[in-house]
């Protein structure tokens, strides 16, 4: 859990510093995730983005935390946790509608949070998201990872809904 924070420290950190700059946005979301492996159970998770807008081609670089647990069907008592920091790129189609992949490290931890393995992370999925005044928003992505590595659970599908909010130290001009 300590991994989580300091990834969730730094990468909030970054946006911040970048947020005088441009029109940036922290989503953070919510999953419950659906294991493709028969030897673990449903649960949920979560992740911090950081969404950096790119005017030119009408896509955002994001920048994630990604935690997910695992529990053993065999035995409630153990169960896996990962840890992920992504590089993504969303695309925005017609009507709301995004597509969004990402690519990083993912780390493997037990129950008691030591290290059991780790490798790549990949991850994609069709996304929507309801928008308020000043870019905020609730986005619901569902999506498929992929962990490619000494890991235990290689596929799963999770939904995740979050909540989107500027960031941005935009001046907005007097009527």
């Amino acid at each position: 859990m300590k991994n989580l924070f300091i990834t969730s420290f730094l990468l909030i950190t970054a946006v911040v510093s970048f947020s005088q700059q441009k029109k940036n946005n922290l989503t953070f979301f919510a999953a419950r995730s659906f294991p493709l492996s028969q030897d673990y159970s449903r649960e949920f998770g979560g992740s911090i983005q950081a969404v950096f807008p790119n005017k030119k081609n009408k896509g955002d670089l994001i920048i994630e935390a990604y935690f997910n647990h695992f529990k053993n069907k065999a035995n409630y008592n153990t169960g896996i946790n990962y840890i992920a920091a992504t590089l993504g790129y969303k695309a925005h189609l017609k009507y709301n509608f995004y597509l969004y992949g990402g690519g990083g490290t993912i780390v493997e931890t037990a129950k008691d949070y030591s290290i059991e393995g780790g490798g790549l992370f990949i991850n994609t999925g069709l996304g929507y998201k309801i928008t308020f005044s000043n870019n905020s928003g609730i986005d619901i992505l569902p999506r498929i990872n992929v962990a490619v590595g000494d890991v235990f659970v290689k596929h799963w599908i999770s939904i995740s809904i979050g909540y989107a909010f500027n960031i941005s130290h935009e001046k907005t001009a007097k009527k």
